[in-house]
């Protein structure tokens, strides 16, 4: 008897550490559920026809393509570049400018004269790219039935629009998002190289697998074309927002219409090359993207244009960065474990064996594997190795992370942060690119042991 009382001692004083470690890592599984469900819905779902715009009736509708530019002298020239040859007739471009740079702006007045571009400057800040697309929207042509926006490190191919605008002959699409693949500077560093994997997991297995399951798909501010009609309606960006492009989805999808992603309409991109951009970048899309869905969350709930399953995709793609908050959660209670009765879980027996020693792992291994797949996806398995830069920077990437969900939830504005674009172009294969530049030396090779010591736990 006295042995039992002992253990029952024992089991009552710790019995609350041995509920938090299950209740967290309970959460992590079902994160880890939902991965597994998107990498197998990603893998049944047919990628999109990659078949372009049937004007074999002759019939072009007219697009407006705006492109929100502040300070961006290295990148505006490849950009406009790459605009004015897309392989369509029907279009225009209108160059929405902010910049206060002198250079930036000079750049942009040496395209003037060209027949299809249109300079809208602006003196102020106001809105910010929200603000100076809203503001561009005055200047469109009276014809224009839809509108295409790229961000000032993006180099489009000629035949976008006519990718893009296949997918408008369902009168319930009210705008298409493409794959934003940020590879022209991949391989400069295990910063960029981190972050072409972010992209692949998302836009190869995260994307495809909503898309599959009827689950929400947002916009992502960057190659998405919308109906001019609906974007009006709407009355456009919110100017309030840090995450124009999330809660521009949420609206148009309360209004009952469609997005469409398709992962074969890709447009090249900068990543982030520097730890302190991608902390500027990451910060402001958990603070403006759990702000948004802390906005929008009961008027989503209610509206029946959207069916169950988006609702609940909403509410876990958009609170995301409270994973980064679990995340340090769980470093912590890590700690706690030496002090917790293990033989509590040993008796539950296969299931005490998960949550001892399976459960703690099952989510960054699930994302690894989605990783993975998403790689052999885009044919690119000799690029495996980088998932360990990816898990580097995404354990480094925690605490800002969940600074900025903080912020989102607990303010009601934010610092819009930018990411500066360098121009850079490393990946020499690219058409049409320059060669590939010197690279700049990698970090101090001690980093990486001490930040692999504090994924450890």
């Amino acid at each position: 008897m006295p042995p039992l009382v002992n253990e029952y001692i024992a089991y009552e004083g710790i019995s609350f550490l041995t509920w938090l470690w299950i209740i967290t890592f309970t959460l992590f599984t079902l994160l880890s559920v939902r991965v597994f469900i998107n990498i197998i819905a990603s893998l049944r779902s047919s990628r999109q026809n990659k078949s372009t715009y049937d004007d074999n009736d002759g019939y072009l509708p007219y697009v407006s393509i705006i492109l929100p530019i502040y300070n961006e002298s290295r990148v505006i020239n490849r950009l406009l570049n790459a605009c004015t040859s897309i392989d369509y007739t029907n279009y225009e471009i209108i160059i929405a400018d902010d910049s206060t740079d002198e250079e930036a702006i000079m750049k942009i007045r040496q395209w003037k004269k060209h027949p299809r571009i249109k300079i809208v400057h602006r003196n102020s800040r106001k809105g910010f790219k929200a603000g100076a697309v809203n503001n561009a929207l005055k200047y469109i042509h009276p014809l224009s039935q839809y509108v295409l926006i790229f961000d000032a490190d993006y180099v489009p191919p000629p035949d976008i629009i006519k990718k893009m605008l296949k997918h408008f002959n369902d009168e319930r699409v009210a705008a298409v998002q493409g794959y934003t693949k940020h590879i022209l500077n991949e391989d400069k560093n295990f910063i960029t190289r981190s972050v072409r994997m972010m992209f692949t997991y998302y836009s190869m297995i995260e994307m495809p697998g909503r898309r599959k399951i009827g689950g929400f798909v947002p916009l992502m501010g960057s190659v998405l074309m919308i109906r001019r009609e609906v974007l009006e309606s709407v009355m456009g960006f919110n100017e309030k927002s840090l995450t124009e492009d999330w809660d521009l989805a949420s609206v148009i999808r309360m209004a009952g219409y469609k997005i469409v992603f398709d992962e074969n309409i890709q447009v090249p991109a900068e990543c982030p090359n520097s730890f302190r951009s991608l902390i500027h970048q990451q910060i402001r899309w958990a603070e403006g993207i759990t702000r948004d869905t802390k906005k929008r969350l009961i008027s989503i709930l209610k509206n029946k244009n959207i069916n169950m399953i988006s609702k609940i995709d909403f509410i876990i793609s958009g609170f995301y960065g409270l994973q980064s908050i679990l995340g340090i959660f769980s470093y912590l209670i890590g700690f706690i474990k030496p002090f917790m009765n293990i033989n509590i879980f040993l008796n539950l027996g296969p299931l005490g064996y998960y949550f001892l020693y399976i459960a703690p792992n099952i989510y960054p291994l699930s994302l690894i594997t989605g990783t993975i797949i998403g790689l052999y996806k885009e044919h690119e398995l000799s690029k495996i190795p980088w998932i360990l830069d990816l898990i580097i920077v995404m354990s480094a990437l925690t605490p800002f992370m969940a600074y900025g969900t903080l912020r989102g939830l607990l303010l009601d504005n934010g610092l819009w942060l930018r990411t500066p674009k360098t121009g850079e172009i490393t990946k020499g294969d690219l058409a049409g690119e320059e060669e590939p530049k010197e690279r700049e030396p990698e970090p101090p090779i001690y980093i990486r042991p001490i930040l692999q010591w504090v994924l450890s736990y």
